[in-house]
């Protein structure tokens, strides 16, 4: 997989969007367009306003990290902003609408077209922080969401609590932090020859086992996860991890290279769903992992990538003495 959403999920993100943005316009007025919102500076038509500019100047980021190129030195968002909401004061809510719909009909043409290495692609976001292609997708529509809820709060609308506010850029740093060490275990492992695969790494585990045990140990953190989203109980009465380990890996001896990489491939996917799922209130749920220590959501990715990248530093060790 490219990406923890698919690309369906990542279009369908632009349609559910502006479904939002005119549901919750529809309660509205022409004066109600005027109101105050939480930004000083801007009322709900200058809030809208924001949008039907900010699709079309992500589109160009897009397009500046498949270039390559960097953020111009003297550039300031903040001016870049109020520059575009300035040009579209005297535009109704119809054309405004209509000029967001058209970017993302942009965008998701723009999705459609570009390959799985063009969605990796990563570069600086306007408001600092890298981000990947496929990112920017996600963060078109998520930050749409965010500001809708600044209207929604002028205008004294209730959002349904479908509407979920997201962190886009928080997910895909997780996400890359996943997939840059799996990319190296994946061309790893194509590399190795059958007599490669049985080298010894630790006193019972080959480089076989050690793939075995990657695959079943991202499953189990996966678990994990879940279990801190639900509030339930991660402590787990007389645990031995060890055992439990050993035991994975014996259950896995009958499987090919092929099978375990392809298992590797399935735990990642569930993995997605996993990340996908997260809201901003499950970050800091925490509490005690098998390993012996307490972890938060956001922690079990981050121990997914760093469990993984310390086994293939001992495989590439292994192999390297071999």
């Amino acid at each position: 997989m490219v990406y923890y959403l698919s690309r369906q999920e990542l279009a369908q993100g632009f349609d559910d969007s502006l479904a939002m943005i005119q549901a919750v316009l529809s309660q509205a007025t022409e004066a109600d367009y005027h109101r105050p919102t939480v930004n000083p500076k801007w009322n709900v038509h200058d809030t809208i306003a924001h949008l039907a500019a900010s699709a079309f100047g992500l589109l160009a980021t897009i397009d500046r990290f498949l270039k390559g190129g960097g953020l111009p030195s003297e550039f300031d968002l903040d001016y870049w902003n109020e520059r575009q909401v300035e040009k579209r004061r005297s535009r109704t809510m119809a054309e405004l609408l209509e000029e967001i719909r058209q970017g993302h009909e942009k965008a998701k043409a723009l999705l459609a077209s570009l390959s799985d290495d063009d969605l990796r692609v990563r570069g600086t976001h306007p408001a600092g922080g890298e981000v990947s292609v496929a990112g920017v997708f996600f963060l078109i529509p998520q930050h749409e969401l965010t500001h809708l809820a600044d209207v929604a709060q002028a205008l004294g609308v209730e959002l349904p609590p479908s509407v979920s506010r997201q962190d886009p850029m928080r997910k895909d740093r997780l996400w890359w932090r996943l997939e840059d060490v799996r990319a190296e275990v994946k061309a790893l492992a194509a590399s190795l020859s059958p007599e490669q695969w049985q080298v010894p790494v630790y006193e019972k585990w080959t480089v076989r086992d050690v793939i075995a045990h990657l695959a079943a140990a991202e499953k189990g953190h996966v678990e994990v996860g879940w279990r801190l989203m639900r509030g339930e109980s991660t402590e787990v009465p007389d645990f031995d991890l060890d055992a439990y380990n050993n035991r994975s890996v014996e259950q896995r001896q009958h499987m090919s290279p092929e099978e375990l990489l392809a298992e590797l491939d399935e735990a990642r996917a569930l993995t997605a769903q996993l990340l996908a799922a997260v809201g901003p209130e499950d970050w800091e749920k925490r509490g005690p992992h098998p390993g012996g220590f307490e972890v938060t959501v956001e922690g079990i990715f981050k121990v997914i990538a760093l469990h993984e990248r310390r086994h293939l530093k001992d495989v590439q060790k292994a192999l390297g003495a071999g």
